[in-house]
């Protein structure tokens, strides 16, 4: 029957069962200790006023066993008999369990589930990709915005919203930059700028944009549980009422406003080689920053030196992701000396055919700086002869490496001398 396979049905009949089986438990308790103290007979079964001081003992110390675990089977039966679908005080669907399912396991206020257990959840953070972070809802920069975790949703308000703004969610772990779940929300224009839940779906997923989440809960939510910080950014405005659907292709994520490819998130130094010219020197590390890592490139440049990290394409986590971008997007910071950056993409033949972009004095910034360069804003190179072969055309079907480098150029300014450069998430632009 349909009926059978209701959730409250199955929620009850579970219930039920475990409230039985600690009643039955509580009574025996409690009839093994009347027994130990005499103070009822059963008959022919056990005459009370025949045990030995022995038997009493033991019969008392099994009745209070049994009425303890009476008692703590009545108050978290669920939990203890079903750890698999229990958490809390409320049940999951079929087929879900405390690890995916969010809004059915109803943990107090503030609290998430863990091991099948409800613990307090730790503090979410709420960032502006773009450098403010957010801590609490009472401060005083523009357009607060403020995480709530209720029931282990989470909501979201901005009290300078407008009513065609939205807001792009990225859910990651501590020092983990790959994005786990990404989410959408629609800022509603009832006046109150408030979300019952944020929607967090897996990337290359259709994302859900909602005016109001509420009915949606248990099918387009996922836990939370090991999340533990918050990325956001205001995206192009989209207009939505009600349920909308946002979508990137397969495979792609939407990232600052646009749906992007990633090349290299850079949480390590794996596939990337250093080249260094002669009297100039170069040590790369990953480092962690608030929000996760990044390849950092200390130098110290001679005059018109170089430092190179290479990678071939082959070590990329897709190797044919170039032919499928129209160009490149990253994030750096620096400091130090001022000189320049050069991104350049390598050709597989004998000659090593480069194409590059440079941009001079720019490896100085306080603040991450996004860079964005489409495929035809690079040019060739070196050498020449190749440049001309190819018709100075980028195919990026030869292309064998992509390389990153901090160089010293006297015609553009570059002062020679030791900095650093922070390189993070390389991505490919499709649009």
């Amino acid at each position: 029957m349909e009926f059978k396979n209701n959730k409250l049905y199955k929620n009850l009949k579970m219930a039920l069962i475990d409230l039985t089986i600690s009643g039955v438990l509580i009574l025996f308790g409690l009839i093994c200790i009347l027994l130990a103290f005499k103070v009822i007979e059963i008959q022919w079964i056990i005459r009370s006023k025949d045990l030995s001081l022995i038997q009493q003992i033991i019969l008392l110390v099994i009745g209070i066993f049994i009425l303890i675990l009476g008692l703590y089977l009545s108050g978290i039966g669920e939990a203890f008999l079903h750890p698999s679908e229990f958490c809390g005080n409320g049940a999951c669907g079929n087929g879900e369990n405390c690890g995916n399912c969010l809004a059915d396991c109803e943990c107090p206020i503030n609290q998430r589930c863990k091991d099948n257990v409800c613990v307090v959840a730790p503090d979410f953070k709420i960032t502006h990709l773009h450098g403010v972070e957010v801590t609490d809802s009472s401060g005083t920069i523009d357009n607060p915005i403020t995480v709530i975790s209720e029931n282990r949703a989470i909501s979201v308000k901005s009290q300078g919203a407008e009513p065609d703004w939205n807001i792009s969610v990225w859910v990651y772990a501590e020092g983990d930059r790959e994005y786990k779940q990404t989410g959408r929300v629609h800022i509603s224009s009832n006046g109150d700028w408030w979300f019952d839940n944020c929607i967090l779906q897996t990337p290359g997923h259709k994302y859900k944009i909602w005016a109001d989440a509420e009915d949606e809960k248990g099918n387009t939510i996922t836990t939370i549980n090991q999340l533990w910080s918050i990325r956001t950014t205001y995206s192009e405005p989209i207009t939505t009422t009600g349920e909308t659907e946002y979508e990137c292709p397969i495979g792609q994520e939407y990232i600052d406003g646009k749906c992007v490819i990633v090349i290299d998130d850079i949480e390590s130094t794996f596939g990337w080689t250093p080249h260094i010219s002669e009297g100039s020197s170069m040590d790369i590390t990953i480092v962690s920053w608030k929000t996760g890592k990044g390849l950092e490139i200390a130098y110290d440049l001679k005059e018109k030196g170089y430092v190179v990290i290479s990678k071939e394409v082959d070590d990329l986590n897709d190797p044919e992701v170039l032919s499928k971008i129209k160009g490149i997007r990253f994030f750096y910071k620096g400091s130090g000396k001022p000189n320049t950056i050069e991104l350049k993409l390598v050709y597989g033949d004998d000659s090593g055919t480069t194409f590059g972009i440079l941009w001079n004095k720019k490896t100085v910034a306080d603040d991450w700086v996004p860079i964005e360069v489409s495929y035809s804003q690079f040019s060739c190179w070196w050498p020449e002869d190749s440049c001309l072969r190819y018709g100075n055309e980028l195919d990026t079907n030869r292309v064998k490496k992509i390389e990153f480098a901090v160089s010293n150029k006297l015609y553009g300014g570059d002062e020679y001398g030791s900095g650093t450069l922070i390189i993070d998430d390389v991505q490919g632009i499709v649009s």
